[in-house]
């Protein structure tokens, strides 16, 4: 997942404000952190983005989609 969404460059930032290794969102992380007592994080750091990345992950596993080409149906 890490490779997918960020090419392990842990400072990356989308367009849509997600950051870092698993492009968690502030909100999440925030969100995240208070769940976790928390009190400092800084999602550009691998440790920080990964525990709160993956502690969100636990609640809600992201689906796997498979796309199937019409040309097969």
């Amino acid at each position: 997942m890490i490779r997918q969404e960020s090419r392990f460059e842990p400072q990356i930032r989308s367009v849509a404000g997600a950051t870092g290794l698993m492009q968690v969102m502030p909100g999440t992380a925030k969100w995240v952190a208070e769940k976790i007592n928390l009190k400092q994080y800084n999602l550009e750091i691998p440790h920080d983005n990964i525990q709160l990345g993956t502690w969100f992950f636990r609640l809600h596993p992201p689906r796997i989609v498979t796309i199937i080409p019409l040309s097969r149906c």
